[in-house]
């Protein structure tokens, strides 16, 4: 959460969403779609994803 703070304080994203389940979610753009970056599992023994820094830093130099 430290790293989108500061990319969104950088400006290299432009919004930053967290819902009460404690999924994140960004904007690299206001135009662009939201992306998730916390996956809750859909199974009930499901293992919970949350992408790395490196992987952030890709989605969002992709500019997708």
């Amino acid at each position: 959460m430290y790293h989108l703070r500061s990319m969104k304080k950088e400006g290299k994203i432009s919004k930053l969403f967290s819902n009460e389940n404690g999924q994140l979610g960004l904007k690299v753009s206001d135009s662009s779609e939201k992306k998730v970056i916390s996956f809750v599992p859909d199974q009930k023994y499901g293992t919970p994803k949350t992408l790395n820094l490196a992987e952030i830093q890709a989605l969002v130099n992709s500019k997708v």
